[in-house]
């Protein structure tokens, strides 16, 4: 399957030239749609998987998923090839060795590896660790843990920063740092806005939610250690999406080395407390869960300072009042979810007697905790939801 799977890694880097280049034009739809298309594809050609072996023997299965998922990120790269012919971008092969630009390239590029060496080392000695702590099953219930996890990411942190990495990266060119600190200080006040609620979502509603992914994987002791692991992992959530903004804002400056000097330090620190508080002092899952509170903690205090001394400042007070409302108001909303979730359980069924059951228990009781959280931030009109609302 790698024979396939390695030309995805020429599609994968033109795929993110093209949305880099489409969002510089604030053309934000194609680089977040073919992803979709890639997904389809992918899923189609699993479901091609068991009649094309009953027909052609295993192995024939085996290269259709390998080719489907290729084509897939060829597609997702394809795809977005006439959006960018709408802007006057027409790409084409040529290399020049003595473009200024490649050069650039090369300087943001170097830090950027070393960042993602230190991150590659730190996920190894986690999952080391979780053999260690939890034979066999470890390194899986961080997987399932980390889906629900990657989740309001995906949905949030990552359009945030996109659209605002488009923002920063213009007014740094024209050395508008004002615009740039201001920027910065938004973008982090609405990350811890918006991904502190879905942290408390995601500790009120871990069981069900593993329940409902769980269903054929694990048992329910399985369900526990992966909901366990999760409600801890949820506490660097926030802190999450603040390390996407980071490395934005580090990437808008043309500045990596600080960025990957600090991944390094963080890097350490997580590694330190997984072996540490996880294996020798036996605290397990748990602390294997919070050791990205130690490693996001560090990246982001130090990328804060860093930006704080460049920028000759940031809104801190801004930034406390996105945590503060956040706290507050999902807070507020999980609580809801909470009880609505208890009422269910208690007046009309308990949890597992299906899926269906408990997919309908999540999706009541989640409505009412966005309703409360998200009603009560239009009601008060908080600026981390009028900027968002402006700006579309």
């Amino acid at each position: 399957m790698f024979r396939f799977f390695a030309i995805q890694i020429l599609f994968y880097g033109l795929g993110s030239v093209f949305s880099g280049v489409l969002n510089a034009h604030r053309d934000y739809f194609w680089s977040t749609f073919a992803p979709v298309l890639n997904n389809v594809i992918v899923i189609a050609s699993f479901m091609g998987f068991a009649p094309v072996s009953a027909q052609f023997g295993e192995q024939a299965g085996i290269i259709l998923i390998a080719a489907g998922t290729t084509l897939g990120v060829f597609v997702q790269m394809a795809c977005q090839i006439p959006a960018l012919g709408k802007h006057g971008v027409h790409p084409h092969i040529h290399i020049d060795f003595k473009d200024p630009a490649l050069r650039q390239t090369i300087a943001l590029g170097i830090p950027t590896l070393l960042a993602t060496v230190c991150m590659f080392v730190s996920t190894s000695i986690t999952n080391a660790a979780a053999l260690v702590v939890q034979p066999e099953t470890g390194p899986s219930v961080i997987a399932y843990a980390r889906l629900w996890y990657t989740l309001p990411y995906a949905l949030i942190a990552a359009s945030l920063s996109t659209a605002l990495y488009t923002e920063l990266s213009h007014d740094a060119q024209e050395k508008d740092y004002d615009s740039v600190r201001t920027g910065i200080s938004r973008g982090v006040a609405q990350m811890l806005f918006f991904l502190i609620p879905f942290a408390l979502y995601l500790i009120v509603f871990a069981r069900p939610l593993n329940m409902i992914y769980c269903a054929g994987k694990f048992d329910e002791s399985g369900v526990a250690l992966v909901s366990e692991f999760l409600i801890y992992l949820a506490l660097s959530l926030p802190l999450y999406g603040v390390v996407v903004l980071m490395q934005k804002s580090f990437s808008a400056l043309l500045d990596m080395k600080p960025y990957s000097r600090y991944c390094l330090y963080s890097a350490i620190g997580q590694a330190g407390s997984v072996l540490l508080f996880g294996v020798v002092l036996g605290y397990g899952m748990p602390a294997i869960a919070l050791s990205y509170v130690v490693d996001y903690v560090v990246l982001v205090g130090c990328s804060l300072w860093w930006l704080r001394r460049r920028l000759h400042g940031l809104q801190v007070k801004s930034i406390l009042h996105g945590g503060f409302f956040g706290l507050l108001f999902g807070g507020l909303g999980a609580a809801a979810g909470a009880g609505v979730m208890w009422a269910l359980e208690h007046f009309v069924g308990a949890l597992g007697s299906s899926i269906l059951i408990t997919l309908g228990y999540v999706c009541v009781a989640g409505v009412v905790s966005l309703a409360v959280t998200f009603g009560l931030a239009f009601v008060f009109k908080m600026p981390e939801v009028s900027a968002l609302l402006r700006r579309k």
